[in-house]
């Protein structure tokens, strides 16, 4: 069982079973539709998409202290935007 934020920004904890499902407790589901009608998906996108800029820029930084260089190859930005990309629970 993992309890998380709904979209990280809701405030609505979910808990969740990939087995069994999602469990919601009372008046959750109102505040999920309350969070969703008030414009939270866009809020949502908005935030993970600030997230993975900020992965993304300290993944860079970190290769260029690994490597002293300013230009990343191909392999390497794939391998940064991989990184940033990848989703874990």
């Amino acid at each position: 069982m993992h309890r998380h934020n709904f979209r990280d920004v809701s405030g609505v904890i979910i808990d969740s079973c990939n087995a069994h499902g999602i469990w919601l407790d009372p008046r959750e589901l109102e505040r999920l539709a309350a969070f969703v009608r008030s414009g939270g998906l866009e809020r949502a996108k908005q935030h993970e998409s600030k997230r993975l800029e900020r992965r993304l820029a300290h993944q860079r930084k970190k290769l260029n202290n690994v490597h002293g260089r300013e230009t990343l190859s191909g392999d390497d930005l794939f391998d940064i935007l991989e990184s940033a990309f990848s989703v874990s629970d």
